[in-house]
């Protein structure tokens, strides 16, 4: 049948997936993105396609897709959206503005303060 031709594909094939299949893996993909940022920020290993893998299995449990042909599918059938404008993430909460001014008055205070 077709849908047996549907899920013999390579991992690098697309698989056609209908709207409500699309809708239902952009959902999966979402939680199980959540899930993964969860365990990086407790420094756990946490895989993408396992989680997308296991979400997608809830809604259709006979499915025969692998994790990575899930993600691959959603990133070959869903363009990124939105392309983020910010770089989100706390990398830097200090402005290493240059302001040596008040650096300069600091230390001419402690010598004023040695010097008496």
């Amino acid at each position: 049948s077709v849908d047996d031709l549907k899920l013999v594909t390579s991992d690098h094939d697309d698989i056609s997936l209908s709207d409500e299949e699309l809708h239902n893996l952009k959902q999966c993909r979402n939680r199980a993105y959540g899930k993964v940022n969860q365990k990086k920020r407790m420094h756990l290993n946490a895989s993408l396609s396992q989680y997308i893998l296991k979400e997608w299995l809830s809604v259709y449990p006979k499915s025969t897709l692998s994790g990575k042909q899930l993600v691959s599918a959603f990133e070959s059938n869903l363009p990124a959206e939105e392309p983020r404008k910010t770089p989100r993430g706390r990398k830097r909460k200090v402005s290493y503005s240059p302001t040596p001014p008040p650096e300069k008055q600091a230390k001419k205070g402690k010598s004023q303060l040695n010097v008496e």
